[in-house]
């Protein structure tokens, strides 16, 4: 019996690490497109491509559950504050296809996999040292320590929250990823207006865990009904008009998802496809905006097949999302959301990053085109940990105030480092704020409207009204240029909603 149970640890023990270090690479179908390939690689798309990553869930067991693909994504605070919050799909994290109870380890440490991608159209251009490592490799072996990948980053991971209506999880990287592995943070759309130009969608992904990948998107449909559209487009106009009563901190958009299927079609690849592993991926249009995350479907280089989109904007609304994505509450980003950002410069820097980080400085002309990295500070730059800037790579520190160079920095020949203080001092870069009033004015132009429904929900005719005061305490005073028969007013309250018609001809008080 003590046998038995000795074998059955080590084998669990087996399982797990053929899933964590088994090499990956190459094992997408041979249709799958790398993302820098430049018969198809849109430069626009850029940030959604250095946002996506590959991730290895853990379970209770300590062993590999699953590999998805995750997106880093935009929030609406500034750069100091911006953290690292994962978007993916609520079936990787759960049982049954993500109907059954959570079965990933929220105390272990996951592995987020950033820059697993070849440098062109080829996949052998991917570096030895950033494929993954082979099943009789070991990882003193690997020759860099990186466990066979140049860009792995091992962190808890905060569930935000997650819902089984739309396959959405949103997930916080508690340790700080590295500042040299040179991310990007995607835009998302959290509304039904501005639908994306068709021309320009694509997915981005690591099919099979393999390097990542782009595939092309002639269009999607919605499986929206009319009497959703409607519901969004009145809960819209009330939480602009009357959100400040409850401080934009709730939406009363979400009694519409009940209403909605929130999901979006895609019927084909116009190249490239999906596979296991891409789950939880992005669907990005030219402003490297995320509107849905690949839930299900059942494609393959030889069978094409109808792919299943989680819609991002049915879950938005919902406070623990929303409050993180826009924690004060800008109207603006409610209803147009964010573009897409990097981080250019920080206040200080202390090196290579967060606990447990690697201080291997590889060449970034293994995952792109560019090869140099700048490191940027407002004022100081310091190294605590060892740092081996490899052969081939090219860094640059620039700081406001000052370098410290720390123990263990080590530049291999063949590389290019330099460090230097700005002549500028610390207004080397003023920190670029959001200003909500430009949002505004910049997204205004982008507004594509959904249909009306047939039924007599609105008013189909132009018209030129004032709401004053607002907000207002007591009298509400609307004035309309065009005749109307009766106005009707809509009361959100605790105990449900009500209605309250009201004459053209008299006052009421509220």
């Amino acid at each position: 019996m003590v046998m038995k149970k000795i074998i059955i640890s080590v084998i669990g023990f087996l399982l797990s690490i053929s899933l964590l270090y088994c090499q990956r690479f190459g094992l997408a179908g041979s249709c799958q497109i790398n993302v820098n390939n430049s018969n198809y690689h849109y430069s626009s798309h850029s940030e959604a491509i250095d946002a996506t990553v590959k991730i290895v869930f853990l379970d209770k067991y300590g062993s590999a559950k699953s590999w998805c693909t995750g997106t880093l994504i935009n929030r609406a605070v500034g750069d100091r504050d911006l953290g690292f919050y994962l978007l993916t799909a609520n079936h990787c994290i759960r049982e049954n296809n993500g109907f059954g109870n959570i079965d990933v380890d929220f105390n272990a440490y996951h592995y987020i996999i950033f820059n697993y991608q070849s440098p062109d159209a080829l996949n052998e251009s991917t570096k030895s040292s950033n494929r993954g490592l082979t099943y009789n490799q070991s990882i003193a072996k690997s020759g860099t320590g990186s466990d066979g990948y140049e860009y792995l980053h091992k962190s808890k991971l905060r569930l935000v929250d997650s819902k089984k209506w739309g396959d959405f999880a949103l997930l916080e990287i508690l340790t700080p990823v590295p500042p040299h592995f040179n991310v990007a943070y995607a835009g998302w759309n959290p509304s039904k207006f501005g639908y994306p130009p068709t021309e320009t969608i694509v997915g981005i992904h690591h099919p099979r865990g393999d390097i990542k990948k782009i595939s092309g998107i002639p269009y999607y449909t919605e499986f929206a009904n009319p009497v959703s559209s409607s519901c969004y487009f009145v809960t819209t106009i009330i939480d602009v008009l009357f959100g400040w009563i409850w401080g934009r901190t709730t939406s009363t958009k979400t009694v519409c998802k009940w209403l909605d299927i929130p999901y979006f079609s895609v019927p084909y690849y116009t190249f490239g496809t999906v596979e296991k592993g891409s789950s939880g991926s992005g669907m990005f249009d030219f402003r490297n905006n995320l509107y849905g995350m690949l839930s299900f479907g059942l494609s393959s280089c030889s069978f094409y097949t109808n792919e299943t989109y989680g819609a991002f904007y049915v879950n938005y609304p919902n406070s623990s999302i929303k409050n993180t994505l826009n924690p004060y509450h800008n109207n603006a980003v409610d209803l147009w959301g964010l573009d897409s950002r990097r981080i250019t410069i920080y206040d200080n820097l202390i090196l290579p990053g967060g606990d447990g980080t690697n201080g291997y400085y590889f060449p970034a002309n293994h995952y792109h085109a560019e090869n140099k990295i700048v490191l940027k500070a407002r004022y100081d730059i310091q190294t605590k940990e060892p740092i081996t800037v490899f052969e081939g790579a090219d860094y640059e520190f620039v700081a406001g105030n000052s370098i410290t160079i720390g123990p263990g920095f080590t530049v291999q020949p063949g590389a290019n480092f330099r460090a230097y203080i700005s002549p500028q001092g610390p207004k080397l870069v003023k920190e670029k704020q959001s200003d909500p009033n430009q949002i505004l004015i910049d997204q205004l132009e982008k507004i594509v409207l959904p249909p009306f429904s047939n039924k007599p929900l609105y008013i189909q005719q132009k018209m030129n009204f004032k709401v004053y005061p607002n907000p207002a305490n007591d009298i509400i005073n609307i004035q309309i240029s065009n005749d109307i028969e009766s106005i009707e007013m809509i009361e959100i309250c605790e105990s449900g909603v009500k209605k309250l018609k009201i004459n053209k001809f008299k006052q009421y008080c509220l």
